[in-house]
């Protein structure tokens, strides 16, 4: 879906720069709304569905100095849908974050860069293939309560079909704001400028690829040049050190270059672990 407060999901910046443990082991447990599954243009028929998903990893740090640190993390991930099954999907994926600290002031940002790999079966025969993320980021603290994460990022998918063969380049940040002890408000807005795949009856003339839909019955899958807006909003409490509840909302708006527009809202309830 989106972001969480990063200390929350698996080791903070700063304190995978600190002395670690051999492991860090964190998982979620989510149910969710999506308002728009086909990704249809305004206009068409939306399609609405709850989810349910599941994920479970490890973060395996590796201190290469006083002030660098690399984090490997593998991840396991399975998604279930209510009605349109065909969506269903796991993933099986690797993450490695390398991390710096130039210097040990209150404001010195931790640097980040990020790499990974995804394999992703689907309920769909079209859909499966892989997913391949790369990104830079920096992360500091502006106040003792508020904290700030900015980045670019690089998703690259290949599919079974060429319909679903994506690329997207983002440019994002993230703001977090510690209410009070244990309770933390976040705000999150991305630009993705790349590949949007939609379906409808019929595809446009300017798609890029074209394929009919095994998931969604008399409907063609097409790819589109795009951009897109994301904002995000959650609240995350933490119920004990090891468990968090994180309610989240997320609003996309995207328009196609044949001018078309698209909407789609989300909104998600999880349980966090993490021991």
């Amino acid at each position: 879906m989106g972001k969480r407060p990063i200390a929350v999901l698996g080791l903070s910046c700063c304190a995978a720069l600190a002395p670690a443990r051999a492991a860090d082991f964190s998982g979620e447990f989510a149910l969710g709304q999506d308002s728009n599954v086909a990704n249809v243009r305004e206009g068409g028929r939306e399609r609405s569905d709850r989810f349910a998903l599941l994920a479970a990893g490890v973060d395996r740090p590796w201190r290469l100095s006083d002030s660098s640190t690399l984090l490997w993390r593998p991840q396991l991930e399975a998604q279930q849908f209510d009605d349109c099954r065909g969506l269903s999907s796991l993933q099986l994926g690797l993450q490695a974050r390398w991390l710096y600290r130039p210097g040990a002031g209150f404001h010195v940002p931790v640097l980040e860069l990020l790499a990974g790999a995804t394999a992703w079966e689907f309920d769909s025969r079209l859909r499966d293939g892989a997913q391949y993320r790369f990104g830079v980021f920096a992360s500091a603290p502006l106040t003792t309560r508020i904290g700030l994460r900015a980045g670019a990022q690089l998703r690259q998918r290949r599919a079974d079909s060429a319909v679903f063969d994506t690329d997207v380049r983002m440019l994002g940040a993230d703001l977090d704001w510690e209410l009070r002890p244990g309770s933390t408000l976040y705000l999150g807005y991305q630009h993705l400028d790349g590949d949007l795949v939609s379906t409808a009856p019929t595809a446009p003339a300017a798609s890029d690829a074209v394929a009919p839909d095994d998931v969604f019955d008399g409907e063609t899958a097409f790819r589109l040049d795009s951009r897109a807006d994301i904002g995000t909003l959650g609240l995350n409490h933490a119920l004990s050190p090891q468990l968090a509840l994180d309610l989240q909302g997320r609003g996309i708006r995207a328009r196609a270059e044949t001018g078309a527009r698209y909407e789609r809202r989300q909104l998600l309830l999880s349980l966090l672990w993490r021991w």
